[in-house]
């Protein structure tokens, strides 16, 4: 995402646009995105400094990961930076995790990177098809989402059996 400098006022500048996810190199990740990503950003400038402040959405494929089956979801992530003019640091190519630095005669500063981050970050640890998602089957692979399967339903562990038979003897 490419953000014009030039000719920004002094002050809130309002910017809404549209990312496309070619320009954010997502492959590799666990992010399809299925949508143009909406970028609603407020810019604040005060020569050297620019605080920009909004958030970032969009519709996104996953895999669910009890049942494996794909599903579409709808992203929002906050997303905040700061960008500073400054000469020494802009010129050794020096960032920190919050700022990004620029050259002073700088025009414009591509954040496709921030957004990168501000989306992965914003993706569930373990997404989930619905919170009622069944899963698989641990014997057949049978989505139980989709019915029941065929299998014996009681799996019992033999390290168990001199227990569950001691347990029968009292029942008894």
């Amino acid at each position: 995402m490419e953000i014009e400098l030039r000719g920004l006022k002094e002050g809130i500048n309002r910017l809404r646009t549209t990312i496309s996810p070619e320009s954010l190199d997502l492959e590799g990740s666990d992010l399809r995105c299925t949508s143009v990503i909406q970028a609603d950003l407020t810019l604040t400038k005060n020569e050297p400094i620019y605080s920009i402040k909004g958030s970032l959405s969009g519709s996104v494929r996953l895999m669910c990961a009890r049942c494996l089956t794909e599903f579409e979801i709808e992203l929002s992530a906050p997303f905040e930076r700061i960008v500073h003019r400054e000469d020494k640091l802009a010129l050794a190519g020096e960032a920190s995790d919050e700022i990004t630095f620029i050259a002073p005669d700088a025009i414009s500063v591509d954040l496709s990177d921030e957004v990168r981050e501000a989306l992965l970050l914003t993706l569930p640890i373990k997404p989930l098809c619905s919170e009622g998602c069944l899963g698989l089957c641990p014997s057949c692979g049978k989505n139980l989402n989709e019915g029941k399967c065929t299998c014996l339903q009681e799996h019992t562990d033999a390290r168990w059996n001199k227990l569950l038979a001691l347990k029968n003897q009292t029942e008894t």
